[in-house]
């Protein structure tokens, strides 16, 4: 059985593709066997990957690779006035969703893939090879940006059909006291969306999260393509 946060799982949904090894969600233990990690990359140009600290992963194989099909990942949606769970047992999946006074509880058939996908340990180790050459160089490319502006602006820019590039403005805070805005250009620089980032005074960029390191230097682990096939390999 595993329980994690049903929206980690339709955030995921987003990120993985028609063919192996893309096209599923990888669900496996997190560091140390804490927790849940959820994970998925679309043609390894865009990866996904979170942990869900209070989850819990109680299956007997290493790690499940969940098919993302439209019906489970509708149900697994979050939405802003309830919390929701998913459970995975076996074939069926339990989403539960919880309100101020009440339960409700939709189940669902799920299919797992037979086929290598990439894991957690594959998109963190990804995201650990970005090195600073010195302490606090990273301040200097960081920014807290509004989601709903960062979307539109891509969005706006799709419309030129070129690749988006992202880009924090050069220039620097100690000298002009500006913020360092974030560029999105399309590839021809026909095009141009500028945004400020958000105030937030006194309030340090977070360092990268310790889980990804963690994961990162985790070996590689055997996966199986279904619970129930797990179960017969396991002695």
């Amino acid at each position: 059985m595993v329980d994690c946060k049903s929206s980690l799982v339709a955030i995921a949904g987003r990120f993985t593709h028609k063919f192996a090894p893309f096209q599923a969600i990888s669900i496996e233990p997190g560091p140390g066997g804490a927790g849940v990690l959820v994970a998925a990359s679309n043609r390894g140009a865009s990866s996904f990957v979170a942990l869900d600290p209070s989850g819990v992963y109680d299956d007997p194989a290493p790690r499940l690779k969940l098919l993302p099909t439209s019906e489970l990942l509708g149900f697994c949606r979050g939405i802003k006035s309830a919390e929701r769970s998913l459970r995975l047992d076996g074939e069926m999946a339990v989403v539960s969703t919880y309100t101020k006074s009440t339960t409700a509880q939709r189940e669902v058939s799920v299919a797992y893939s037979a086929l290598p996908c990439y894991s957690a340990r594959d998109v963190c180790l990804a995201a650990t090879r970005v090195k600073f050459t010195r302490p606090g160089a990273a301040a200097g490319l960081l920014g807290r940006f509004d989601v709903a502006l960062v979307r539109d602006a891509i969005r706006a820019l799709e419309e030129h059909g070129d690749p988006v590039i992202l880009s924090i403005g050069q220039g620097s805070p100690e000298n002009d006291g500006a913020d360092r805005p974030l560029r999105l250009f399309s590839e021809s620089l026909h095009a141009m969306v500028l945004l400020m980032p958000q105030k937030k005074p006194n309030a340090p960029y977070p360092p990268m999260p310790g889980w990804l390191s963690q994961v990162a230097k985790q070996p590689v682990m055997e996966d199986a393509s279904s619970p129930a096939s797990s179960l017969a390999s396991t002695p």
